[in-house]
């Protein structure tokens, strides 16, 4: 490349920079790389603050009788390192995708009247919150920081077991794996690329680009780069239309040069992952020999 070329690429970059921001945007986004810690708790009939025995996910062992402080402390562990991340996004536009870090359940057997049953699930679902709020009290969090928490981003959920109808609750016996509570954590970490990584892919996407020529899989290797929904704009906002570019590139799979069909479901699919991951539905779909990207959510 010659010395012109070099300082044209820079200030293009630069360029980029004043109008995407020095940085892009980042997401909070929810762990899937390991599962979540789940607490699940066994009551005996009509309790619903004295579990009997109690299963941890993440050591995948049954503990009997519950050890509270234990579980206190595994919940604080496992929220701990999210805070930070959880509170940088609180009251943004990307808010939304902190709901549900949190889970609370509670179940009751069919046997017995819907009135009690719903009183002790109440009490069951109040139990695993006081868990929560006890471990994030336990670790420094203040009293208003930990109402928004059980709040704004924890989801919770009764269900009562439905007998068929006829069937008469008052002759069937609880089931004990009915009598349960669970309380269920998921890690949320930070995605989101840098103006000069987002650089990058856009350089590699056009190195890999030709005329006569093309090296698919490298525009394969770029998109799948990407980590977020915001990156997927940025990408797009680059070429001025990503749908149209990788189009352009991948061939409609029935030419003489080879069919690029797995390439086009590889690129699919990924801008699909990373959209779920950014709480988004699906965005990319083929039809025919095209890929459509709808960016509009």
């Amino acid at each position: 490349m010659g010395r012109i070329e070099k300082i044209k690429r820079v200030l293009i970059e630069e360029a980029n920079k004043r109008i995407l921001g020095e940085n892009v945007k980042e997401e909070p986004i929810k762990v899937t790389y390991t599962k979540p810690l789940k607490y699940t708790l066994l009551f005996n009939e009509g309790d619903g603050d004295k579990p009997i025995r109690a299963f941890n996910s993440v050591y995948s062992e049954w503990e009997s009788p519950v050890n509270e402080k234990s579980t206190i402390y595994q919940i604080g562990r496992w929220l701990r390192d999210s805070l930070p991340t959880i509170f940088k996004f609180v009251d943004t536009e990307f808010e939304d995708q902190l709901e549900g870090i949190i889970k609370l359940s509670s179940q009751t057997s069919s046997s017995g009247g819907d009135s009690a049953n719903a009183n002790v699930g109440e009490e069951r679902l109040e139990y695993v919150e006081g868990l929560v709020f006890k471990a994030l009290d336990q670790i420094g969090v203040k009293d208003t920081a930990i109402k928004k928490l059980l709040t704004s981003y924890t989801e919770s959920d009764y269900d009562a077991t439905k007998l068929p109808s006829y069937m008469d609750n008052g002759k069937v016996d609880p089931e004990k794996m009915e009598q349960q509570a669970t309380v269920e954590i998921t890690p949320v970490t930070i995605k989101g690329l840098e103006t000069d990584a987002i650089t990058d892919i856009e350089h590699d996407i056009e190195a890999a680009s030709g005329s006569w020529s093309t090296e698919e899989v490298d525009i394969v290797k770029a998109i799948k780069r990407l980590e977020t929904y915001s990156d997927i704009e940025d990408l797009n906002k680059r070429f001025g239309n990503l749908e149209g570019r990788i189009n352009g590139q991948i061939t409609d799979g029935v030419t003489q040069y080879g069919s690029d069909t797995k390439e086009r479901k590889d690129i699919r699919d990924h801008l699909n992952k990373i959209a779920h991951r950014s709480g988004k539905t699906d965005i990319a779909k083929i039809s025919g020999d095209k890929l459509v990207i709808i960016l509009d959510q």
